[in-house]
């Protein structure tokens, strides 16, 4: 995922690869060297900068560069984690009770709860690379939508 940001020191772009978790940092065109996991470093006329990362791609990610921390990658609101939790455990404790099934069936147990789990993730995922910040809540509402249609297939599959 990659973001840009302005900021006192320029033009910041950050890139994170989902898949390896693997950074690069480039301020005002100039790449970063990496010095350790969270650790970068690059020249600004004289002198050496460093710059520290805290957080990652899920939680937001802020840099401290030379004193002054600049946030890389907004923070996700808590409302779009709680939206993409909801169908997890209602698939889990629903598709539990048999008299519950009666009514709605959707398979539960590690089998909803890991694809509703697979869903709501990629859901979130998806949402935070939005970048308005009103579509994050609406992406994962549409994710627990279709978790739960995702199980209900599934248990239609099993009973017929």
């Amino acid at each position: 995922m990659k973001n840009i940001v302005e900021s006192n020191f320029g033009t910041i772009i950050y890139d994170e690869n989902f898949w390896t978790g693997k950074r690069r940092i480039a301020i005002g065109g100039v790449e970063l060297s990496k010095i350790d996991k969270k650790t970068y470093s690059y020249k600004l006329e004289d002198r050496e900068i460093y710059v520290n990362v805290k957080g990652n791609f899920l939680s937001g990610v802020q840099l401290e560069i030379d004193g002054q921390k600049v946030q890389a990658v907004e923070k996700t609101g808590a409302l779009t984690y709680i939206i993409a939790i909801l169908p997890i455990i209602f698939v889990c404790v629903w598709g539990n009770v048999p008299q519950s099934v009666e009514i709605f069936p959707v398979v539960g147990g590690a089998i909803g709860g890991g694809v509703s789990a697979l869903i709501s993730f990629g859901a979130v995922v998806i949402a935070k690379g939005m970048k308005q910040k009103w579509l994050r809540p609406l992406i994962a509402l549409a994710g627990a939508v279709v978790a739960v249609l995702a199980c209900w297939l599934i248990a239609l599959l099993i009973l017929g």
